[in-house]
């Protein structure tokens, strides 16, 4: 097979979705197939990138590709004409994080939270579009169970087209911080400062922790830049190190540095890339018990579920677990064994499947 991804971000994106369909491109050259990835260009606005793609599958003529892979409507243009002109190529929505759902959620957090709220342009053109891409593409790929079902019940005569394929993570040789005889009071956060990621409950549990171990260290990676935030953290900096873009190739150091992740998010449209690259490494993640990560994670058993509202019960939480060393290495073992069974070449082989046979 030929297959293309798209997806509106630059090359040298830090993010989740390059991480995602990078993972996925290589793995399936892999396995035999030809693939490229498409990227916008600097100052290049999502309706020209789109219709971008759509000029690159028409003078794809001699060697189309079988498959375009797009996130969100990056790909609308190549699916009009895949169905206009009948072409054999055939067009995946890719979508880690449904616009529309995120918009739901949106409208119940307090306003002054919200940054980068959704705009006007987006509820009135944006989702029109996406609703019309979810109807031209022959797939649409979603990266949990719960998002998938909110699609179907949403547009139920697209309910056979949406398929689950999940983000995964390098298989490690076992679990890193199992057997350590000491681990560090070393927290990690990964993301950006948004309401969605929420990290800012994050650093207030972690505040209420470095009351009682002082020695404790927070590292914060891929906040990208704001002012607020640093306002906000000042008062303990000596305490926290804050690293505003991480390269992907970069990100393993700080599992093997941090034996404990705390992830906050009041939101993931897929399983959270840091959170099972944690896991993969024996460490023990804290999360909050939203939809996407209840699906594979347990609660004491190969990590821990917290409120994410009382953060003085979540932060007591943190505190009895870290100290329980028996717990410890249960949790860390059965963390790797969970995150084993989300490998990028198992997922990649999932797609490859979904893709030669639909």
């Amino acid at each position: 097979m030929i297959i293309w991804f798209a997806a509106h971000i630059p090359a040298n994106s830090s993010g989740g979705v390059n991480r995602s369909i990078s993972e996925f491109s290589k793995n399936l050259k892999i396995f035999g197939h030809a693939t490229k990835i498409i990227y916008k260009k600097q100052h290049e606005n999502l309706f020209f990138f789109s219709i971008k793609i759509a000029f690159h599958l028409c003078f794809s003529f001699k060697n189309p590709p079988d498959w375009i892979i797009a996130r969100s409507t990056d790909g609308l243009f190549c699916s009009i004409l895949c169905k206009l002109l009948n072409f054999k190529t055939k067009t995946a929505l890719h979508s880690h994080g449904w616009e529309e759902k995120v918009y739901e959620l949106e409208k119940l957090i307090p306003g002054k939270l919200v940054n980068n709220p959704t705009t006007c342009k987006a509820r009135f053109l944006r989702f029109p579009l996406l609703r019309l891409n979810l109807n031209l593409s022959s797939l649409c790929l979603t990266g949990t169970v719960e998002e998938a079902r909110w699609i179907k019940g949403r547009y139920p005569s697209a309910k056979n087209k949406i398929k689950l394929i999940t983000n995964g993570t390098d298989l490690q040789v076992g679990p890193y911080w199992a057997h350590k005889t000491f681990l560090p009071y070393n927290f990690l956060i990964v993301g950006g400062y948004t309401w969605k990621k929420n990290i800012q409950y994050g650093i207030n549990l972690f505040i209420n922790i470095h009351k009682s171990l002082p020695q404790s260290r927070l590292f914060l990676i891929g906040t990208g830049k704001s002012d607020s935030f640093y306002r906000y953290i000042n008062s303990f900096k000596d305490s926290v190190t804050v690293i505003e873009e991480e390269p992907l190739d970069s990100m393993q150091k700080w599992y093997v540095t941090c034996p404990f992740l705390i992830s906050t998010s009041r939101y993931e449209g897929g399983y959270s890339l840091a959170i099972l690259e944690a896991l993969s490494r024996g460490a023990i993640v804290f999360s909050t018990s939203i939809p996407s990560t209840r699906e594979f994670i347990t609660d004491f058993s190969n990590g821990i579920l917290l409120t994410g509202t009382d953060e003085q019960s979540d932060a007591q939480k943190i505190m009895r677990v870290i100290h329980e060393d028996n717990l410890i290495r249960k949790i860390s073992i059965n963390a790797w064994k969970k995150a084993s069974r989300y490998s990028w070449k198992r997922q990649s082989l999932r797609l490859e499947k979904l893709l030669l046979n639909y």
